[in-house]
């Protein structure tokens, strides 16, 4: 039955492309909402869908963009548009249609900035792993192996780290070995289940650690005689009373290096 369906949705996306015009060296065309699809790169539909519908207006609504790929329309940009023309029961939409590859579909969506709400961090790391980015999926596969799971929120439980922003800077700056043995250290001076472990904090103090002494194993034996088994919130307190007036990461960081 899903055989029949999808040859049914081939040829009704075959026809669409035949009949789609081209305006100034863009093809344009209605397409049924039936006949588009979602990526994996895509993000989760969210209360944002519901607003769209309860506003909607077909003047303000821009075309969508996406992708024939494989004999299907895959959603690039509008999404959430997609979702809340569902929701008020339109039947299709209209669309700037592109021959992209899955790898030029993600690096689209990872560049571009949505009207109505700007990516986070994490899904513009995992839409640019999904483009075949050396760096995103190498971070993403470093993380995997030393079980750190990536967050977007900032409340989240043991062996989270939301600080991507960091994890990506020190990777660009210092590269791949960096970034496992700072991942490693935390976990060697048992942060790895307490609050802040992962922190922005923590991460840009170990690499400057890491930087001072220039040798992983020794980063972790000064790193254990310095936290003494402590928590990271109790080792922070040690760190401003120590340097009063700095900065939680130059705090930190110079109790370390001292």
């Amino acid at each position: 039955m899903n055989a029949i369906i999808s040859s049914i949705n081939t040829t009704a996306c075959a026809a669409v492309m035949s009949n789609a015009k081209n305006y100034d060296g863009k093809l344009i065309a209605q397409i049924p909402i039936e006949l588009l699809q979602l990526a994996d790169y895509q993000r989760q539909e969210g209360s944002t869908v519901k607003t769209i519908a309860q506003n909607w207006d077909n003047r303000k609504c821009d075309p969508l963009i996406v992708s024939f790929r494989d004999g299907a329309f895959y959603v690039v940009d509008g999404q959430h548009r997609m979702a809340a023309a569902k929701l008020i029961g339109k039947r299709d939409l209209t669309c700037v249609i592109f021959e992209m590859t899955y790898e030029e579909e993600a690096d689209y969506f990872a560049d571009q900035m949505e009207n109505v709400r700007v990516l986070t961090v994490l899904q513009r790391l995992r839409a640019k792993a999904e483009a075949g980015y050396g760096y995103a999926k190498d971070i993403f596969e470093i993380c995997k192996d030393l079980d750190v799971t990536l967050t977007s929120s900032r409340r989240h439980g043991p062996g989270c780290c939301s600080a991507i922003n960091a994890l990506t800077r020190i990777y660009a700056t210092y590269g791949r070995d960096a970034v496992i043995s700072i991942l490693k250290t935390i976990d060697e001076i048992g942060w790895h289940y307490t609050k802040g472990g992962y922190s922005s904090v923590s991460l840009r103090s170990l690499c400057r650690l890491l930087s001072y002494v220039g040798d992983a194993e020794k980063m972790v034996r000064v790193a254990k005689e310095i936290v003494r088994n402590r928590s990271f919130d109790d080792v922070m307190a040690e760190a401003y009373t120590t340097f009063p007036g700095r900065g939680a990461t130059s705090a930190l960081s110079q109790l370390l290096v001292a």
